[in-house]
């Protein structure tokens, strides 16, 4: 079984509530994460259909009533249907894959103060920059954070790729946001 990155914690927590020690006062973190299969190469296109799937979830007039974060997979579950088909369709497209898009949905009226990219495997953890080899090796994000303004969310997206041949990894994005006012909680919150 894989260890999720260091410093997984909630899928959503804020500095106030003691769950994000990476949070400043006011602000909120949102994680999701992805296990990518053994190395190879990224589909073609996976990077703009990641795009254009993130743009279609982040129109959902559903996340906007719910003023929804999470993981874009969470979001699934509370996104109109037609909303979310692009984004569903790319996951199961993707499900074992070396190289796996990884979303992070906030409100369409939040501020993204920043975001932090990891990867973990059974061996160790560390954390990736956007445009280079990750801590742990073999690893990387092709692509991200992209930061997509949709007329009901804002969907933070990025594509992790395994380029270990011999294990999976898993890919973590945290975004950390202001939320639209000091009373937001997440839905369930």
């Amino acid at each position: 079984m894989l260890p999720a990155p260091e410093d997984s914690g909630p899928p959503v927590a804020a500095a106030a509530a003691g769950g994000c020690a990476d949070c400043r006062s006011g602000e909120w973190a949102a994680r999701a994460t992805a296990v990518a299969g053994p190395g190879g190469d990224c589909p073609p296109g996976l990077t703009a259909a990641a795009r254009t799937a993130a743009e279609n979830l982040g129109g959902s007039l559903r996340l906007e009533l719910a003023s929804f974060a999470g993981s874009a997979a969470g979001a699934l579950s509370v996104a109109e249907p037609a909303a979310g088909r692009a984004f569903a369709e790319l996951l199961r497209g993707t499900a074992g894959g070396p190289c796996q898009p990884i979303a992070v949905v906030i409100p369409k009226t939040a501020g993204v103060v920043g975001f932090r990219l990891a990867a973990g495997d059974a061996e160790g953890a560390g954390t990736c920059p956007p445009d280079g080899e990750c801590a742990l090796g073999a690893a990387r994000w092709v692509a991200g954070p992209e930061i997509v303004r949709a007329p009901g969310a804002i969907v933070v997206l990025g594509v992790f790729r395994n380029l270990a041949t011999d294990r999976e990894r898993r890919g973590q994005l945290t975004v950390y946001f202001r939320p639209p006012s000091s009373r937001w909680r997440p839905p369930g919150g």
